[in-house]
């Protein structure tokens, strides 16, 4: 009789465990898209990174910021550049400024 008992308790707490670790997991990542995960910071580095490897010489039209919505169009697209999300979160007008301080090319 005890030993029934005793397999109750423990598929009861394996059971407990699973569901705890179902609930921990759905929050983490249950929900999320790319473009949730994507902040503009992350999306200048991402986008400035691109450039710097190209050592400056690419233009910010050129670079697709993949996942944000970079333009403020509430479409991820193909306008989504490293030039728009200069001009609409950094407020900087220019190639060259976007450029040089946004993403410090010399």
């Amino acid at each position: 009789m005890k030993k029934e008992y005793w397999v109750i308790g423990v598929i009861a707490l394996i059971a407990f465990a699973f569901f705890i670790f179902s609930i921990f997991f759905w929050s983490c990542f249950g929900c999320a898209s790319p473009a949730d995960l994507m902040t503009v910071e992350n999306a200048r580095s991402y986008g400035c990174g691109n450039l710097l490897e190209n050592h400056c010489n690419k233009t910010t039209n050129e670079i697709k910021i993949e996942y944000f919505d970079a333009n403020k169009d509430v479409r991820l697209n193909e306008k989504d550049t490293l030039f728009e999300l200069c001009k609409n979160y950094y407020g900087v007008e220019t190639e060259y400024g976007c450029k040089t301080k946004v993403c410090g090319c010399p």
